[in-house]
């Protein structure tokens, strides 16, 4: 049961590191449009959980420095998530990266 339960904790992190290895590989096909101008990531977790914010550092640790992070914490509430997914839609967010 406890190697159960590790798993189940380090699958967020294993998910962010997955997360920001795409991330890279988009930005080495696509690397000029993206380092032209600062580009807007929004990160929306669903709460505040050790194992969300380690991969949602690893993800910030590997984008490139011109990207803007906007993160929003749902605090585990339903809904502020639909309030803030109407502010996300009219944000200039370029990627939009939900954790949880």
């Amino acid at each position: 049961m406890a190697g159960l339960h590790r798993t189940l904790l380090n699958f967020p992190v294993q998910l962010g590191l997955w997360m920001a290895f795409v991330f890279a590989a988009l930005l080495w096909i696509f690397p000029t449009q993206l380092e032209a101008a600062g580009f807007e990531i929004t990160i929306l977790k669903s709460s505040d959980l050790k194992a969300y914010n380690d991969a949602i550092d690893g993800f910030k640790a590997t984008s490139p420095g011109s990207a803007i992070f906007a993160e929003y914490d749902l605090l585990g509430d339903l809904e502020r998530g639909k309030h803030l997914a109407k502010r996300i839609r009219t944000s200039e967010s370029s990627l939009v990266v939900a954790v949880g």
